[in-house]
Protein backbone atom coordinates (compact mmCIF):
# COMPACT_ATOMS: atom_id res chain seq x y z
CA UNK A 1 0.00 0.00 0.00
CA UNK A 2 0.88 3.54 -0.65
CA UNK A 3 1.83 6.20 2.11
CA UNK A 4 -0.89 8.61 3.05
CA UNK A 5 -0.14 11.56 5.60
CA UNK A 6 -3.69 13.95 6.42
CA UNK A 7 -3.72 17.49 7.65
CA UNK A 8 -7.08 18.41 9.06
CA UNK A 9 -7.32 22.44 9.69
CA UNK A 10 -9.88 23.44 12.67
CA UNK A 11 -10.15 26.98 11.76
CA UNK A 12 -11.10 28.23 14.91
CA UNK A 13 -9.42 29.99 17.72
CA UNK A 14 -10.00 31.96 20.80
CA UNK A 15 -8.49 35.16 20.20
CA UNK A 16 -6.04 35.42 16.77
CA UNK A 17 -2.56 36.44 17.97
CA UNK A 18 -0.76 39.40 17.03
CA UNK A 19 1.76 37.92 14.59
CA UNK A 20 -1.00 34.69 13.52
CA UNK A 21 -1.09 34.94 9.02
CA UNK A 22 -2.95 31.23 9.43
CA UNK A 23 -6.61 31.04 8.23
CA UNK A 24 -8.43 31.21 11.84
CA UNK A 25 -11.62 32.94 12.95
CA UNK A 26 -12.14 33.72 16.72
CA UNK A 27 -14.77 33.62 18.74
CA UNK A 28 -17.01 31.61 16.41
CA UNK A 29 -20.34 30.46 18.18
CA UNK A 30 -20.75 26.70 19.11
CA UNK A 31 -23.26 26.14 16.24
CA UNK A 32 -20.96 27.27 13.59
CA UNK A 33 -17.94 24.97 15.18
CA UNK A 34 -20.09 22.03 15.29
CA UNK A 35 -21.50 22.88 11.42
CA UNK A 36 -17.69 22.69 10.63
CA UNK A 37 -17.13 19.25 12.19
CA UNK A 38 -19.60 17.52 10.81
CA UNK A 39 -18.67 19.02 7.21
CA UNK A 40 -15.08 17.78 8.13
CA UNK A 41 -16.43 14.21 9.17
CA UNK A 42 -18.89 14.07 6.05
CA UNK A 43 -15.97 15.02 3.79
CA UNK A 44 -13.24 12.49 5.08
CA UNK A 45 -15.77 10.27 4.55
CA UNK A 46 -16.66 10.67 0.98
CA UNK A 47 -12.40 11.38 0.18
CA UNK A 48 -11.77 7.64 1.57
CA UNK A 49 -13.57 5.97 -1.52
CA UNK A 50 -10.60 7.04 -3.55
CA UNK A 51 -8.32 6.02 -0.62
CA UNK A 52 -8.18 2.04 -0.43
CA UNK A 53 -4.88 1.83 -2.21
CA UNK A 54 -3.28 3.94 0.93
CA UNK A 55 -2.17 3.71 4.14
CA UNK A 56 -2.17 6.34 6.91
CA UNK A 57 1.04 6.98 8.30
CA UNK A 58 0.33 10.23 9.87
CA UNK A 59 -2.66 12.29 10.76
CA UNK A 60 -1.64 16.23 11.58
CA UNK A 61 -4.61 18.48 13.14
CA UNK A 62 -3.90 22.10 12.75
CA UNK A 63 -5.38 25.39 12.86
CA UNK A 64 -6.32 27.68 14.38
CA UNK A 65 -6.63 25.92 17.64
CA UNK A 66 -7.90 22.64 17.59
CA UNK A 67 -8.01 22.12 21.04
CA UNK A 68 -10.95 24.28 21.25
CA UNK A 69 -12.88 21.64 19.75
CA UNK A 70 -14.68 19.71 22.59
CA UNK A 71 -14.29 15.99 23.84
CA UNK A 72 -17.70 15.02 21.63
CA UNK A 73 -16.18 16.87 18.43
CA UNK A 74 -12.56 15.13 18.77
CA UNK A 75 -14.28 12.04 19.35
CA UNK A 76 -16.61 12.48 15.87
CA UNK A 77 -13.28 13.50 14.22
CA UNK A 78 -11.64 10.22 15.15
CA UNK A 79 -15.06 7.83 14.21
CA UNK A 80 -14.31 9.52 10.40
CA UNK A 81 -10.77 9.40 10.50
CA UNK A 82 -10.91 5.34 11.40
CA UNK A 83 -14.52 4.42 10.26
CA UNK A 84 -12.72 5.87 6.27
CA UNK A 85 -8.69 5.12 6.42
CA UNK A 86 -6.74 2.33 6.88
CA UNK A 87 -4.14 3.26 9.60
CA UNK A 88 -0.10 2.01 10.05
CA UNK A 89 0.53 0.58 12.78
CA UNK A 90 2.85 3.48 13.65
CA UNK A 91 1.07 6.07 12.37
CA UNK A 92 2.11 9.53 14.07
CA UNK A 93 -1.18 11.52 15.28
CA UNK A 94 -0.52 14.97 15.80
CA UNK A 95 -2.90 17.57 17.34
CA UNK A 96 -1.27 20.84 17.74
CA UNK A 97 -2.85 22.47 21.28
CA UNK A 98 -2.44 26.00 22.82
CA UNK A 99 -1.98 25.77 26.32
CA UNK A 100 -5.23 28.12 27.41
CA UNK A 101 -7.60 25.37 25.98
CA UNK A 102 -6.29 22.52 26.89
CA UNK A 103 -7.26 20.15 29.75
CA UNK A 104 -7.22 16.80 31.45
CA UNK A 105 -10.55 15.34 29.94
CA UNK A 106 -9.68 16.64 26.48
CA UNK A 107 -6.11 14.75 26.54
CA UNK A 108 -7.70 11.94 27.86
CA UNK A 109 -10.23 12.36 25.37
CA UNK A 110 -7.20 12.49 22.36
CA UNK A 111 -5.42 9.58 23.52
CA UNK A 112 -9.01 7.44 23.13
CA UNK A 113 -9.04 8.61 19.26
CA UNK A 114 -5.52 7.45 18.69
CA UNK A 115 -3.54 10.72 19.16
CA UNK A 116 0.29 10.08 20.35
CA UNK A 117 1.96 13.18 20.27
CA UNK A 118 0.96 17.23 21.00
CA UNK A 119 2.95 20.28 19.44
CA UNK A 120 2.02 22.96 21.91
CA UNK A 121 3.13 26.67 21.06
CA UNK A 122 5.25 28.42 23.65
CA UNK A 123 6.41 31.59 21.93
CA UNK A 124 8.12 32.82 24.68
CA UNK A 125 9.19 32.08 28.42
CA UNK A 126 8.82 36.18 29.34
CA UNK A 127 4.81 37.43 30.12
CA UNK A 128 5.31 40.56 28.93
CA UNK A 129 6.56 38.92 25.57
CA UNK A 130 3.57 36.63 25.50
CA UNK A 131 1.34 39.74 26.24
CA UNK A 132 2.95 41.43 23.44
CA UNK A 133 2.20 38.60 21.02
CA UNK A 134 -1.29 38.98 22.18
CA UNK A 135 -1.04 35.17 23.44
CA UNK A 136 -4.39 34.39 25.60
CA UNK A 137 -1.88 32.04 27.84
CA UNK A 138 1.00 32.64 30.68
CA UNK A 139 4.14 30.54 30.98
CA UNK A 140 2.44 28.85 34.33
CA UNK A 141 -0.28 27.82 32.31
CA UNK A 142 2.19 26.67 29.55
CA UNK A 143 3.86 23.88 32.55
CA UNK A 144 0.11 23.17 33.77
CA UNK A 145 -0.42 21.87 30.33
CA UNK A 146 2.62 20.11 29.68
CA UNK A 147 2.88 18.15 33.27
CA UNK A 148 -1.52 17.51 32.12
CA UNK A 149 -0.44 15.96 28.63
CA UNK A 150 2.63 13.56 30.56
CA UNK A 151 -0.44 12.35 33.43
CA UNK A 152 -2.12 11.77 29.86
CA UNK A 153 0.46 9.42 28.68
CA UNK A 154 1.74 12.09 26.15
CA UNK A 155 5.48 11.42 25.90
CA UNK A 156 6.38 12.69 22.51
CA UNK A 157 5.86 16.83 23.23
CA UNK A 158 6.58 18.68 19.96
CA UNK A 159 7.61 22.63 20.03
CA UNK A 160 6.09 24.62 17.66
CA UNK A 161 8.21 27.21 16.27
CA UNK A 162 4.91 29.71 15.45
Amino acid sequence: MKALGLYLHIPFCVKKCNYCDFCSFPGQGREVVEAYVDRLCADLKAKSERAGDYLVDSVYIGGGTPTILTQAQFAKIGEALHDSFSFADDCEFTVECNPATGSPELFKALREIGVNRVSMGLQSIHEKELSALGRVHGVKEFYRTFDELQSAGFTNLGADPC
